[in-house]
C-alpha cells in the first residue's frame, strides 16, 4: 500500500519532469529508464502478494 502510494507520487513527478523534458532531454533519457526498472520492481512487488 505504501509502495503503490509512492508510485503515485513518482508518476506525477513524471509528467512534471516530462514537460521539462524539452529542456532537459538527456536526462529525460536516463530517467525514463529509471522509469522502467521501478514499474518493473513495482509489478513484480504486485505479482509476489
Amino acid at each position: 500500500m505504501v509502495y503503490e502510494s509512492h508510485l503515485k507520487i513518482h508518476e506525477s513527478d513524471l509528467k512534471v519532469y516530462e514537460s521539462d523534458s524539452k529542456v532537459h532531454d538527456p536526462e529525460c533519457k536516463v530517467y525514463e529508464s529509471e522509469l522502467k526498472i521501478y514499474k518493473t520492481r513495482n509489478s513484480l512487488m504486485h505479482s509476489a502478494k
